[in-house]
């Protein structure tokens, strides 16, 4: 599941012990918005 970037985040991977993969992109970056779109806006 997707979270926020925050320390709500950061305390769950850690009680969990999971690792956290940090997506960064650019806001003028078409395929930035796409990737966004496609992959971090289904809930499930």
């Amino acid at each position: 599941h997707w979270h926020p970037w925050g320390p709500d985040a950061l305390s769950r991977a850690k009680a969990e012990n999971k690792p956290i993969l940090l997506s960064v992109g650019y806001a003028a970056c078409h395929w930035c918005h796409v990737m966004a779109h496609e992959s971090f806006e289904n809930p499930a």
